[in-house]
């Protein structure tokens, strides 16, 4: 995905790349496929900047009721600034449902968040 082709993505399209990209990590971690992990990442970040470059990143807070755990994780991650509350308890449930690997990110996040280590931007 280049630059030209984000701009001429709507905000519609931009979450579910989002989305797209956070599904792709979330094979990859199950199959500990590192290069398939990294590339989705780099997606996922591609996307996310683009929306917040156009001042809508949260409007990934749509993603909270996802049926997959690493989206719901990396959607409230990423509007933790914009919704504390909200995105805070979408990541306390991925962290309480045991499904891993999402479950080991999210707790580690909430002790991040608790000891001050991670302050959302």
């Amino acid at each position: 995905m280049t630059n030209s082709d984000l701009s001429m993505m709507s905000v519609d399209a931009l979450v579910e790349a989002f989305e797209m990209a956070c599904l792709g990590q979330s094979e990859a971690l199950k199959r500990l496929a590192t290069n398939s992990y990294n590339k989705s990442f780099r997606s996922m970040m591609t996307a996310r900047d683009e929306l917040n470059t156009r001042k809508e990143r949260p409007l990934l807070a749509r993603l909270y009721d996802h049926a997959d755990p690493q989206v719901r994780y990396q959607a409230a991650l990423a509007t933790l600034a914009f919704f504390p509350e909200e995105a805070r308890a979408v990541i306390q449930i991925v962290g309480d449902d045991h499904e891993w690997p999402s479950d080991a990110l999210a707790r580690g996040t909430l002790r991040m968040l608790d000891d001050g280590t991670f302050v959302p931007s």
